[in-house]
Order: C-alpha cells, then structure tokens, then sequence
C-alpha cells in the first residue's frame, strides 16, 4: 500500500528513496526497478480470459432483468 506519508522501502536495499509510476518503481539509491504490470503479451491473455469471466455474470444479469427464462 502506498501512502503519501508512508515511504516505500527498496526490497534489495532498504532505501526509501524511489519512484512510482503507473509502470514500475523504481530505487534511486542502488536502481533495482521492479514492473508493475504485466506484459502486453500477458495482459492480452488475461483480458481474454478476464472478460469471459466477466460476460458470464453480466449475461446472466440482463437475462434476469429481461426476465429470459431459457
């Protein structure tokens, strides 16, 4: 979790001096960079694999709305 007065700490180093952004973070002081997201490759299987997931749920509740009885 980060929080604005809570400083993250480097895993390798144990510095507080990093940088987060949407990608990665990032230790100023012995400049391990860590990614925060996953590959492009990968999210693309994910989000195949997500949004299945996700129509089932929201199948089911239009169906239900439109009170499909099938």
């Amino acid at each position: 979790m980060f929080n604005d007065d809570i400083l993250a700490k480097c895993p390798e180093c144990g510095a507080s001096d990093t940088a987060l952004t949407a990608e990665q973070i990032s230790c100023g002081s012995c400049g391990f960079t860590e990614a925060i997201v996953v590959d492009a490759q990968t999210q693309a299987r994910l989000k195949q694999h997500v949004a299945k997931a996700l129509n089932r749920p929201k199948a089911r509740d239009v169906l239900q709305r439109w009170n499909f009885a099938g």
